[in-house]
């Protein structure tokens, strides 16, 4: 039997890797769902899907109400001015959609991106077997990708679409090194429909083929490409879909460099250095230690490709908000394929000074370093991240979750609802639902805690809405237990 190039038994071996992580990852991120630890994100899209298939196109009145808290002010909310494109631009999420009307609940969006960024790994292992010819390599890379804290943290922080860029960058970088142009320009094109910073990323790899002749073209294309569509989104459409007529998440997290991608550009040419000081800030220098740590010290032997990985994370590096650097949500994963493509360069350029005669002993070193990296970032940064204890913080069913789901199970379908942010993804199956207090006055139903979990209100807040609706003549309680209670609005 003829060998072809890329040996089935080692695919079946990629894919089997990929299942069973797929599997784990969705197990916890579904258990972390039943002990209602996920917040308003998943409920967002989970609404947003839900009210497409029933009507109303990517509507979430739950997000809007979010947007309405914090910014201190009332504004009517409906199903009709309430587009979630208005807010990020991920219509790359409709391919759900078919599997949503199926089976519309939120579990199904922690699945499909348990088993997005599992498959990821898949095209890794591509990658790395074309080019290092060595499946026992290729393999140790994809298991170390597939542990990646990058990996971890996008699927147990709830559900996001920006994570999904994994998939499609990793497609991009495989069909930029294998050539096929016209596969090329589909995956460039799909990862700029995931999210509309996705263009970051796909900017500075273009701006890395730039760097090799025979792929300036394409580099030119792909980085012109991405600074219009990054423009046109954030000026244009999301203005246009969005009620609030702008694009809030330009200056949200804030930046020394400026207040708009305007201002940042004309602060960096009017002070040269003011970049490289606010990007190689000892905080960032710290962050990026351990983002990178699994792909080093081999990712330095590819410095160009390194370089572009680590400028996949601009916008967390430029930001002043300590969130985008904690490591514990989804902001690093953006950046994860394109690290792993500087390892494999890096590997890759190690082989080429390496004598046949000593390569044995040179893949031992390199999956030794491959292996001991990933234990490190381990060994030096799980604390609070993934414990064996309880994969970050992800414990289990107790008395007050059974307690949590008696009031959940207590609303009627289709009636509006204010409530709670954790309660919420269980509740985001209607067209009205909103984040309490918004709406508290005019929801048909108002679901709270009596206890301790009342986030993003103070005690002192929930208890004035607290007497506000027991003394109200326009409401009634409907059902009371020893943590929570439900308001019913009197017609």
């Amino acid at each position: 039997m003829k060998k072809t190039n890329f040996d089935l038994g080692h695919l079946l071996a990629a894919i089997a890797l990929a299942l069973m992580f797929a599997v784990s990852y969705a197990s916890l991120a579904i258990r972390k769902y039943e002990t209602h630890q996920t917040r308003g994100d998943l409920t967002a899209y989970a609404q947003g899907l839900w009210n497409t298939v029933n009507g109303h196109f990517m509507a979430s009145t739950f997000n809007y109400s979010v947007h309405n808290y914090w910014g201190g002010h009332f504004r009517e909310i409906t199903a009709d001015n309430s587009n979630i494109f208005g807010v990020h631009f991920n219509p790359v999420i409709l391919l759900f959609a078919p599997f949503y009307a199926v089976y519309p609940h939120p579990e199904l969006l922690l699945i499909m991106q348990a088993v997005v960024l599992a498959g990821s790994s898949i095209i890794i292992f591509k990658i790395a077997d074309d080019r290092l010819k060595n499946k026992l390599l290729a393999l140790a890379i994809q298991f170390s990708y597939l542990l990646n804290l990058g990996i971890i943290t996008a699927v147990l922080s709830e559900f996001h679409a920006y994570p999904l860029t994994v998939l499609f960058s990793a497609l991009l970088i495989w069909g930029s090194q294998s050539k096929k142009m016209s596969w090329y320009y589909l995956w460039l094109g799909l990862l700029l429909l995931v999210q509309e910073n996705a263009a970051i990323p796909a900017l500075f790899f273009g701006f890395y083929l730039i760097l090799n002749q025979k792929t300036r073209v394409r580099g030119v294309i792909t980085a012109g490409v991405s600074i219009f569509c990054l423009l046109f989104i954030t000026k244009l459409l999301i203005p246009q879909l969005s009620p609030l007529k702008s694009y809030m998440f330009e200056t949200a997290y804030g930046s020394p460099l400026g207040g708009s991608y305007l201002e940042m550009i004309t602060n960096s040419i009017r002070h040269p250095l003011l970049p490289f000081t606010v990007i190689l800030s000892k905080a960032n220098l710290i962050y990026l230690g351990k983002v990178f740590l699994p792909t080093l010290p081999l990712a330095f032997l590819a410095p160009g490709a390194l370089l572009m990985s680590v400028m996949t994370l601009a916008p967390n590096l430029i930001s002043s908000a300590g969130i985008l650097k904690s490591q514990a949500m989804h902001y690093e994963a953006v950046g994860v394929p394109y690290s792993y493509f500087a390892l494999i360069l890096g590997v890759s350029n190690l082989f080429k000074f390496i004598k046949p005669n000593q390569k044995r002993w040179a893949d031992f070193v390199v999956l030794f370093l491959i292996l001991g990296a990933v234990l490190t970032q381990y060994k030096l940064l799980t604390g609070a991240k993934f414990s064996p204890q309880c994969v970050w913080s992800c414990r289990f069913y107790s008395a007050l979750d059974s307690e949590k789901d008696q009031i959940i199970a207590a609303v009627p379908p289709g009636v509006s609802v204010s409530t709670q942010d954790y309660l919420s993804g269980h509740l985001s199956g209607r067209e009205g639902l909103y984040l309490f207090p918004v709406y508290f006055d005019l929801a048909d139903y108002v679901v709270i805690s009596k206890g301790q979990e009342i986030w993003p209100l103070t005690s002192e807040d929930q208890t004035k809405y607290f007497s506000l609706l027991s003394q109200s003549p326009k409401h009634q309680v409907k059902l009371e237990t020893d943590h929570f209670i439900i308001f019913q609005k009197i017609l």
